[in-house]
């Protein structure tokens, strides 16, 4: 299996261990835990993305186990 058929299991279990190890994680911090740890990727044409959001590559590969370390400190509320 390849592309967002496989991603989605992928980042949703992630995502689960994540809110496992933090139940404390709203999903805003859960998903800055799954974008912050992102390795760039190169798109179809060899560009890596650095730390933006690309409409290829999303924000990168995902790495759970920098994603699980990762410290998210809760917004403040507006």
């Amino acid at each position: 299996a390849e592309g967002c058929s496989f991603a989605a299991p992928i980042v949703a279990g992630t995502a689960a261990l994540i809110r496992s190890a933090h139940p404390d994680y709203t999903a805003d911090q859960t998903a800055e835990a799954l974008r912050s740890t992102a390795a760039a990727v190169k798109d179809h044409d060899g560009v890596t993305n650095g730390d933006d959001f690309d409409t290829t590559v999303g924000y990168g590969r995902i790495r759970p186990v920098e994603a699980l370390k990762a410290n998210i400190d809760k917004a403040p509320s507006a």
